[in-house]
């Protein structure tokens, strides 16, 4: 059963959320959109540091969702990202967040369980 973790501001180390968007409809509003930006976050998918994030971004969540829309790309067949830059790609967009100067704008839920790809 999945437990939810203490809130993210009660720890004290460094946060960037990494998204990878095929559209931007999703990071755009990460970005700027609504007043409140919530984010329920398995535990597979915190990683080390920004290059592990950027790397299990790329060569772990992308290709499983290339291959779940049935989209033609190289890590669609081989599961490892090849920087493609192909009409099918869903790496087209990089937003890496490390601060919101809004207050209470995003808030991160970690949730000890694994949630998505």
């Amino acid at each position: 059963m999945a437990r939810i973790c203490r809130p993210w501001r009660d720890y004290f180390v460094p946060l960037h959320l990494v998204n990878i968007d095929g559209n931007a409809n999703r990071v755009s509003c990460i970005a700027q959109g609504p007043r409140r930006v919530i984010f329920l976050v398995g535990m597979n998918k915190v990683c080390s540091d920004l290059d592990d994030a950027m790397k299990r971004a790329r060569n772990v969540a992308a290709p499983i969702n290339e291959q779940r829309f049935g989209l033609n790309t190289p890590c669609s067949k081989t599961g490892k990202c090849f920087d493609c830059k192909l009409p099918d790609t869903i790496c087209c967009q990089f937003l890496i967040t490390r601060f919101s100067r809004h207050k209470g704008r995003i808030h991160v839920i970690l949730v000890n369980d694994d949630l998505g790809f």
